[in-house]
C-alpha cells in the first residue's frame, strides 16, 4: 500500500494523500509531509499537512478499534470527517473519534480514525508551513493534467 503520490498536484482532490518536502525542517519535524484535502462537517474545505507517524496511527487505530466503524451508521464520502462515538473508549482517549475515508496511491480507499487534536495539528502545520504547499499558478494546474 502507498500512502501517496510523490508528485505533488496544485490542487488535491478530496480525500487524497500526496507527499511534500518540509522545505524549512526543523530538528522535531520530519523530513516529508502528508497532505491529505479534507471537508469537515459544514462543508468547509481545506488542505491538512499530517506527519506519517499521525497516519500511521490514525490506520491502527481504525483496524484495533473496529467496533467503533461499526457502530458509524452510512458511508461518508471520500475527504469528509465524519464524528464517531469512541464505544469502548480507553483512559486517555477521546469521547470522539474523527472518521476519513482516504485514497491511497493504488486507488484503494481506507477508514482513518483520528483524533480531533491530531486534525487541529495538521490544520496549524499547514498554516505555518505555507512554503510547503506546491504553487497553485496556471502552469501547475496545467502540469497536473498531463500527469
Amino acid at each position: 500500500m502507498s500512502l501517496g503520490s510523490d508528485k505533488p498536484r496544485a490542487r488535491l482532490p478530496m480525500g487524497h494523500i500526496d507527499v511534500i518536502t518540509n522545505k524549512n525542517k526543523t530538528d522535531e519535524e520530519p523530513f516529508r509531509w502528508a497532505r491529505i484535502r479534507l471537508e469537515d462537517e459544514d462543508g468547509t474545505e481545506g488542505t491538512f499537512l499530517f506527519t506519517f507517524d499521525d497516519i500511521t496511527t490514525a490506520m491502527s487505530r481504525a483496524y484495533t478499534q473496529r467496533e467503533d466503524l461499526v457502530s458509524d451508521t452510512g458511508r461518508i464520502k471520500l475527504g469528509h470527517i465524519g464524528v464517531i462515538e469512541n464505544t469502548e473508549r480507553k483512559e486517555g482517549e477521546p469521547e470522539n473519534w474523527a472518521r476519513i475515508r482516504l485514497k491511497d496511491e493504488s486507488g484503494t480507499d481506507y477508514s482513518y480514525l483520528f483524533s480531533f487534536d491530531e486534525i487541529q495539528a495538521a490544520a496549524q502545520r499547514t498554516a505555518t508551513q505555507q512554503e510547503d504547499l506546491p504553487p497553485e499558478g496556471w502552469l501547475q494546474k496545467l502540469q497536473d493534467l498531463l500527469d
